[in-house]
């Protein structure tokens, strides 16, 4: 079921699951309960319920959050384990707008794409990922990432490499510990790098990047275009 939600700041995001589509209580239930994760793209999808946001002078970000928090009470004991897939398209965020995916449910998977000129640049996003947000547990943005996927050109490289180096150069291993006693970021899983938003162009593998992206991120997967990297082959 979609539902696509038009908010002018009127009305709270929240205010949209309250009386009288509460009635519709066992409905929602059985659409999300089914869900291993929740979508996240300026809409929401959660199970077999997709609910799209426009909105006007009004803060996008909190919206989602609203929203989120509203189908997050209808999840029952399935929620308290679900993780977010948070895809950031042609959006500016700053860590104040992040901050607001830093909590229940955790953010898992984060993909980062858009067509930026350099003066408008995800480059806060980036910054933000090697930003320790305080001292003590679960002191760095989305604590549990385990997947990027880096949709950008390679301008932008360099950035990222930075932000990985000031998130892991001081981890240890975290495995097996919950974000809310973790002093460090769960190791990631696996890195994606593309393109820009094309497939049409083949840019030369970069093979000193990529390496040292690897060994910064404490060796995960790499995938350079969907293809898994394969470093001995690389040396050859």
């Amino acid at each position: 079921m979609d539902i696509s939600c038009d908010l002018d700041g009127s009305i709270p995001a929240s205010s949209i699951f309250s009386p009288p589509i509460i009635t519709f209580t066992p409905t929602l239930w059985g659409l999300i309960s089914p869900a291993k994760y929740i979508d996240i793209e300026f809409e929401i999808v959660f199970g077999g319920l997709g609910v799209t946001l426009e909105t006007t002078n009004v803060d996008q970000y909190q919206c989602l959050r609203d929203m989120l928090d509203s189908l997050m009470s209808y999840s029952g004991a399935n929620g308290a384990g679900l993780k977010t897939h948070l895809t950031l398209d042609d959006v500016e965020p700053d860590l104040e707008n992040l901050l607001l995916f830093n909590c229940q449910p955790m953010v898992e998977e984060l993909t980062v794409s858009g067509l930026f000129s350099y003066d408008s640049s995800p480059t806060k996003m980036v910054a933000a990922l090697g930003t320790r947000i305080h001292d003590g547990p679960n002191s760095w943005l989305f604590p549990e990432l385990e997947v990027i996927k880096f949709y950008l050109a390679d301008e932008f490289y360099g950035e990222f490499e930075m932000a990985l180096e000031s998130r892991y150069c001081e981890a240890r291993t975290t495995e097996g510990t919950s974000a809310t006693t973790r002093q460090y970021p769960r190791s990631l899983k696996e890195i994606h790098f593309h393109w820009g938003n094309s497939k049409d162009s083949e840019p030369e593998v970069k093979k000193d990047f990529l390496k040292k992206i690897c060994a910064l991120a404490g060796n995960p997967k790499i995938f350079w275009r969907d293809v898994l990297v394969d470093f001995d082959y690389m040396s050859a």
